[in-house]
C-alpha cells in the first residue's frame, strides 16, 4: 500500500510510504528509506517502484521523491525549493535503519558538480547508506558536452562523443571515494548491477570486497507476474492467429538499435511482425516542434520507402495474380462458367503485406499496459549498440516474465549473462541479417528457471543494509501469497 504525503512548509517534498506486507513474528521491522526519482518518465524511477514492490514485503519502506522540476532545474527558485527539500529530507533520514541512493547524477542536480554536492549531504545524514550506481564509468574519455548530453537523455551522443572531459570524477570517482571513506564512520555499501563493476571497485578504487554487492536489475515478483491483464493495444490491431509477435521496448533511441529492428522484420516472412512500445524520450521530442525528430524520420523513412517498392511491384503483378487465380479455379471447378473473374477478396490475399502494415508504433504506454504487451510477445529483441551501458530494464523484464530473448552482443548483455548463461540468443551488433536468422531459429531458452529474480535481489539490499535475513516463514507466506494470486487467474 502506497500512502503519499507531502511535507508542508516545504515546495511538495513528496514522500511514499509502504508498510511490511508480511512483518517478522519476533523483532522489529527493518526501515529503509530510498532516496530516487519517482512517479516520472525516467528508468530509475521505474526500477525504483517495482524495487519497492518486493522489499516492502518484509520491510517498512519510505521513498523520497526527488522532484526533476526542482532538482534538474537550475533557476534561482528551483535551487532554493531544492535547498529546502534536500534540508528537511536530511533531517528525517536520520530516524530509519538505513538509507539507500538511486544514484544515477542527472537526477540530482542540473550538472555534475551540484549533483555531487548534494549527494554528500544525504551520505552525511544517513545512519547507514547503500548506494545503487546505475552509471558507472571506467576511464573513458567523455565528450566537453558529456554532461548536457546525459541530463538530456542523449545517451548515445553523451557516451560515443567521449573526449577529456572532468565531469567524469563527479559521475563516478569522487561518489565511489565520499561513500568508501563514509565507511570508516558508518554503515556504507556499495550496489551494483554487474560482476565486472563489483571488481573495478576493489581493483581500481580499494573497496573491500565485504562492502560491495552485485545483482543484475529485477523488477516482477510472482504475484505482480499473475496480476497481468491481455494487452488491450494488440487486440486493438486485431491481427491473424498466426501473427509472429517480434518487439523492441523502451525510448526510441539510436543506441538501442530500433532502425536494426525495422532491417530484420524485411527480411523475415509476412505473418512476423515489429511491436515497438516506445517513443522519443519527452526531454529530446520537446525541442522539435513540428518536424519529427532525426532518428525516427529515418525510421519512417526506410518503412514507406520500402513499403512503396512494395506496393509498385503488386501492381506490375495485378493481372497476372487475376490469371493465376483464374486457372487454378477453374483447375479446381471444371464446371466452372467461363470468363469468371477472381473476387477482390482472393486478390487481396495474394498480396503481401506491405512493410508498414507489419512494423506498429505502439507509443509510451502505462507500465501495465507495457509489461502486458511484452508478456504477449513471442520475443523480445534488444538490438542495442554498444555505449558503455551498465544495464537494461527491458532485458530483465523479459527474463522476469521468461520471455525468448534475442540481443545484441554487447559488453553490458555480456555481463547479464553471467548471472543468466545460456539464457539470451546473441548475434553479432549491427548484424541485421545474424538477427533475422536467430527470430526465425529459436532455441528453447526461455525454459530455464532464473537464479537470479525478485527474491535473490531482496537478500542482495537486505545484506547490504545488515538487516536481518527473511525468515523462512515470511518467504513462505510471500510465495503463497503469489501462487494463490496466480491461481486466481487461471480460474477466471
Amino acid at each position: 500500500m502506497n500512502q503519499a504525503v507531502a511535507t508542508q512548509g516545504v515546495s511538495e517534498l513528496r514522500k511514499h510510504f509502504y508498510p511490511a506486507q508480511y512483518p517478522p513474528e519476533t523483532g522489529e521491522t527493518p526501515t529503509l528509506a530510498i532516496i530516487s526519482a519517482y512517479e516520472c518518465l525516467c528508468g530509475i524511477a521505474d526500477y525504483t517502484y517495482f524495487l519497492v514492490q518486493s522489499l516492502s514485503k518484509f520491510a517498512d519502506v519510505t521513498i523520497y521523491e526527488l522532484d526533476t522540476e526542482v532538482f534538474q532545474q537550475g533557476g534561482r527558485s528551483s535551487r532554493e525549493d531544492a535547498i529546502n527539500q534536500l534540508a528537511v529530507m536530511c533531517d528525517e533520514i536520520k530516524q530509519f535503519d538505513a538509507v539507500n541512493i538511486q544514484f544515477e547524477p542527472g537526477t540530482l542536480g542540473y550538472n555534475s558538480r551540484v549533483a555531487f554536492k548534494r549527494y554528500q549531504q544525504i551520505v552525511d545524514a544517513a545512519p547507514a547508506v547503500s548506494v545503487t550506481f546505475h552509471t558507472f564509468l571506467n576511464h573513458v574519455k567523455e565528450s566537453r558536452g558529456f554532461w548536457k548530453e546525459l541530463s538530456h537523455l542523449h545517451l548515445f551522443r553523451a557516451f560515443l562523443g567521449r573526449s577529456h572531459s572532468r565531469s567524469k570524477k563527479f559521475i563516478t570517482g569522487k561518489p565511489v571515494s565520499y561513500l568508501k571513506q563514509a565507511g570508516n564512520e558508518k554503515q556504507a555499501s556499495f550496489i551494483v548491477h554487474t560482476q565486472r563493476e563489483s571488481k573495478r571497485l576493489a581493483r581500481q578504487y580499494g573497496v573491500r570486497k565485504e562492502c560491495v554487492f552485485d545483482h543484475p536489475l529485477s523488477y516482477l515478483n510472482n504475484e505482480m507476474i499473475a496480476d497481468l491483464k491481455p494487452s488491450r493495444m494488440l487486440k486493438s490491431l486485431r491481427l491473424p492467429k498466426d501473427t509472429i509477435l517480434l518487439g523492441v521496448f523502451g525510448f526510441i533511441s539510436e543506441y538501442k538499435g530500433t532502425d536494426l529492428a525495422v532491417e530484420m522484420i524485411q527480411e523475415l516472412p509476412s505473418n512476423y511482425h515489429l511491436l515497438i512500445a516506445g517513443s522519443i524520450h519527452p526531454a529530446e521530442s520537446r525541442s522539435l516542434m513540428a518536424n519529427m525528430h532525426p532518428y525516427l524520420r529515418t525510421i519512417v523513412d526506410k518503412i514507406l520507402a520500402a513499403s512503396k517498392q512494395s506496393n509498385d511491384k503488386q501492381d506490375q503483378n495485378t493481372e497476372l495474380d487475376k490469371l493465376v487465380l483464374l486457372v487454378d479455379k477453374l483447375k479446381q471447378n471444371r464446371a466452372g462458367l467461363e470468363g469468371q473473374s477472381p473476387g477482390s477478396e482472393e486478390i487481396k490475399k495474394t498480396k503481401k503485406l506491405k512493410l508498414k502494415d507489419r512494423v506498429h508504433f505502439l507509443g509510451s504506454q502505462d507500465r501495465d499496459e507495457f509489461l502486458a504487451i511484452m508478456n504477449e510477445c513471442d520475443a523480445a529483441i534488444l538490438p542495442y549498440r554498444d555505449v558503455g551501458q551498465t544495464s537494461s530494464g527491458p532485458i530483465s523484464m523479459a527474463v522476469d516474465l521468461s520471455k525468448r530473448i534475442i540481443a545484441s552482443r554487447t559488453s553490458a548483455f555480456c555481463e547479464f549473462s553471467k548471472y543468466h548463461p545460456i539464457r539470451l540468443e546473441l548475434f553479432d551488433q549491427n548484424n541485421y541479417l545474424e538477427l533475422s536468422q536467430r527470430a526465425m531459429s529459436p532455441q528453447g531458452l526461455e525454459d530455464q528457471q532464473a537464479t537470479h529474480n525478485w527474491s535473490t535481489n531482496v537478500k542482495t539490499y537486505f545484506s547490504a543494509h545488515g538487516f536481518e535475513p527473511v525468515t523462512q516463514e515470511q518467504w513462505d507466506k510471500a510465495e503463497s501469497h503469489g501462487v494463490a494470486a496466480h491461481v486466481k487467474k487461471i480460474a477466471a
